[in-house]
């Protein structure tokens, strides 16, 4: 809070306003190029001091650090409503798809902004009280496409299947709110790496069909005919102008991560996507002269908006139930990966009391703010874990970035020429974007896998099973819908109801292995310690002359041993991933 003496005492001063405005940040550090090959010390990359949850930034610096977390969340923010409004067809669907993008911007703003205050209830918390943010779910994405698809091919509009979406979500986003209440034991028992990551790397494997069909056109194009939805530029999928635009954006994703700031890298997706459709406006087709981009899209968005300003009937859709609340239980368990990672950037407490009141705090804000953002008609919300990367290299985890990150959400949110923008971009632009992300969230899940610590054979035997069955729906989604459970007479039936909710969890990969894991997990013993050992021992023996010694230190030396050490060494395999199980004990995705 502001002291007003003080303020009093020091309004003359410079020196005073300076820190209230810029703080004592290094801005150099923040915008300098970087060029790697170059091994100088002054060349190589360093980091700057930690500021604290609490620390003071400057009323600047704060807006600047704002901006960057904006800017790393944004493209992944707009992603899911994007998808889900490729779908929407007829008039109303310019108004109505850029209302959803819009809407997920100021949902998110408001739930960030509570996610980052945190608001203490006695024994409860509401929100994580650190820099943590909130963003929409890649997680759902799949449900939502099968079941508007499902509901549009049964003669619904679809505003009309996007709306019993809707409510469905507000009815099963009471999960992670239930589950803020539970012990968390119990949730690390029940679902383990094991389990969240196997079914975070299938959603990613998922999404990255959808990203790479948008890159080679659009979706609805695949299987023949021209693609619309690049401006006014239609060409068969997969034409060489369509991979080359996507690819231009990819690379330069690379480019920014390589040679990039920490201000560039922060917001390397959007700023690529940025460039790449700059890049689409002024490069026409080479074939039929036409611009990438169509402008009436922008011209026709209105100049501002805000909730409500359009609705949706809401209903529920039954059969999609199940599928959702296993969506949220996904979520559930990156939701505590994700706190965890944020508190261990930011220089918190990692394990503990503090922890635990800051977990349940954040998944009772996905519950109440996924509920909030289903009746403002925006899909469902999650701790995003994107911010984590922004921590880790602006070494910045005050609140007052958050606060920032929620105004600038809030000012894109209002202003709906933003959402007239986003529809506007060429399909395969937003194709060589989202594809990098999709593959973010595979690299997520294995990133859990690999903190979890080495594989012992239950594990292994739980992650093929899940992986086999979920990658292969994946890869045939007709396989259990074709002909394995035949259809009622009565499409209004309970046993009708039933069967679609079954069909949409064996067609939807992720959902099958989720469920595969989880029940293996619960019903397969635990292996006895001393049978890993055994097995390490076995694998020394046949590893190559060399590889089983230990590390050396700088000069070449072997490190004192521990006096509880082993006499016997461990592969370095195991030795990093046991320092990394003695980490974070959750993962994060990316």
């Amino acid at each position: 809070m502001l002291d007003m003496d003080h303020f009093k005492a020091n309004m003359h001063s410079k020196d005073y306003w300076r820190h209230m405005l810029l703080g004592s940040y290094d801005y150099k550090y923040l915008c300098m190029p970087t060029w790697p090959y170059c091994r100088s010390p002054e060349n190589q990359r360093r980091t700057s001091p930690l500021f604290g949850l609490n620390d003071h930034l400057g009323l600047i610096t704060a807006l600047v650090m704002g901006f960057q977390h904006c800017l790393a969340m944004t493209a992944g923010l707009i992603t899911p409503p994007i998808l889900i409004g490729l779908y929407c067809e007829g008039p109303e669907c310019s108004r109505q798809v850029t209302y959803i993008i819009q809407a997920a911007l100021l949902v998110c703003a408001i739930s960030t902004a509570i996610q980052v205050t945190g608001f203490r209830m006695g024994p409860f918390a509401w929100g994580s009280g650190i820099l943590s943010v909130m963003g929409v779910s890649f997680t759902s994405v799949n449900i939502w496409e099968n079941a508007i698809s499902t509901m549009m091919g049964q003669g619904l509009t679809w505003a009309q299947a996007y709306g019993k979406m809707l409510g469905t979500t507000a009815f099963c986003a009471v999960t992670p709110f239930l589950i803020s209440f539970l012990p968390f034991p119990i949730l690390r028992r029940v679902f383990p790496p094991v389990v969240t990551s196997s079914t975070i790397m299938l959603i990613g494997i998922n999404l990255c069909g959808t990203g790479f069909e948008n890159w080679g056109g659009g979706a609805g194009c695949f299987y023949g005919g021209l693609c619309s939805g690049n401006g006014y530029v239609e060409l068969p999928f997969g034409n060489a102008e369509y991979v080359g635009m996507g690819f231009f954006v990819f690379a330069m994703i690379c480019v920014c991560e390589v040679f990039g700031s920490p201000f560039i890298r922060n917001g390397s997706v959007f700023l690529s996507l940025l460039v790449g459709y700059v890049f689409a406006v002024i490069v026409p087709s080479a074939q039929t002269g036409q611009s990438f981009v169509n402008q009436d899209i922008i011209n026709a968005s209105p100049s501002a908006t805000f909730l409500w300003t359009t609705t949706f009937p809401l209903g529920v859709y039954a059969p999609a139930i199940l599928p959702m609340i296993i969506v949220f239980l996904i979520t559930s368990i990156e939701c505590m990966g994700d706190t965890t990672a944020t508190s261990e950037a930011s220089g918190l407490e990692t394990t503990g009391p503090i922890l635990m009141t800051r977990i349940k705090g954040a998944l009772l804000n996905d519950g109440l703010t996924s509920i909030f953002s289903s009746l403002a008609m925006s899909m469902p919300l999650t701790t995003f874990a994107q911010n984590n990367g922004v921590i880790a290299l602006t070494n910045v985890g005050s609140r007052q970035a958050g606060w920032a990150c929620a105004f600038w959400l809030l000012l894109l949110g209002i202003f709906a020429k933003f959402g007239g923008w986003v529809q506007s971009i060429p399909n395969c632009i937003l194709g060589g974007m989202t594809t990098f992300l999709f593959a973010n969230v595979i690299s997520s899940g294995i990133k859990i896998l690999l903190v979890a610590g080495p594989l012992r054979r239950r594990e292994r035997f739980i992650l093929t099973c899940g992986l086999s069955l979920g990658i292969g729906v994946t890869l045939v989604p007709s396989f259990p819908t074709n002909d394995l459970w035949p259809p009622y007479t009565d499409p209004n039936s309970a046993g009708s109801v039933f069967r679609a909710s079954i069909l949409a969890i064996l067609e939807s990969g992720f959902c099958l292995a989720a469920i595969t894991t989880l029940i293996l997990n619960l019903i397969i013993p635990q292996e006895i310690e001393s049978d890993d050992s055994t097995a390490t021992a076995s694998n020394m023996k046949s590893m190559p002359s060399g590889l089983d010694k230990p590390f050396l230190d700088e000069e070449g030396n072997t490190p004192p041993q521990t006096p509880h050490a082993s006499k016997k060494t461990v592969p370095p395999t195991v030795q990093i991933a046991t320092a990394n199980k003695e980490g974070l004990e959750m993962g994060a995705k990316p």
